[in-house]
């Protein structure tokens, strides 16, 4: 699956030693209590980076999209009433954010990004709609990770826009901000959007 964008080396950003690094591999799945995901299964913020209060407003952010979706999958065989196939079955899109103090030594915020995707099975299975936010505070990264099915209603020039506009809430050390901001943008302007669209700037 291919990655969507990274944007890397967020000057101004505050770094700070102690923080314990992160592999893809040993990230908490999204319903472990370490997570502390306010009730959410696709938030994970074992290192505290956000406020509890914007973990809550991100997990109801993330409840609207259980009300959205786009028809995925290959249509069925011909039956009555669909002489071409029956129409593919619209999933709601499965976006996932995982935040994390600093990342392991060496390690590649793509290859941790690809990791968590995979190991949480972030989208549908017959879709591959999902989309995942990952930001590692202290390593000045951020990352959008996209299914194949998330890519025609998400392009990488959009995510990129998108990850953008948060490097001054990032640089003021406001993560609620920039993480709540990126979250928004993303769902209000590609997810439940009315119609597929690409995004320039």
């Amino acid at each position: 699956m291919r990655s969507a964008v990274l944007l890397a080396g967020l000057a101004g950003l505050t770094d700070a030693a102690g923080h314990y690094g992160w592999s893809g591999a040993d990230f908490p799945e999204p319903d472990s209590p370490a997570c502390n995901g306010e009730g959410s299964r696709r938030i994970c913020d074992p290192d505290r980076v956000l406020s509890a209060g914007a973990r809550r407003r991100l997990a109801e952010r993330l409840r609207e999209l259980q009300w959205s979706g786009k028809p995925c999958g290959d249509a069925g065989p011909p039956a009555r009433g669909f002489p071409h196939g029956v129409p593919a079955r619209v999933q709601p899109f499965e976006f996932g954010v995982a935040l994390v103090g600093s990342l392991e030594d060496g390690a590649d915020i793509q290859a941790f990004a690809e990791s968590v995707f995979d190991r949480w099975g972030v989208g549908h299975p017959a879709c591959n709609n999902g989309v995942l936010f990952v930001l590692s505070k202290h390593d000045r990264k951020n990352y959008i990770k996209t299914g194949k099915g998330a890519r025609p209603f998400l392009s990488d020039g959009h995510a990129a826009a998108i990850l953008d506009s948060i490097k001054k809430e990032l640089r003021a050390g406001d993560y609620d901000g920039a993480v709540e901001k990126a979250v928004g943008r993303v769902i209000d302007e590609a997810l439940m959007a009315d119609r597929s669209s690409v995004f320039s700037w």
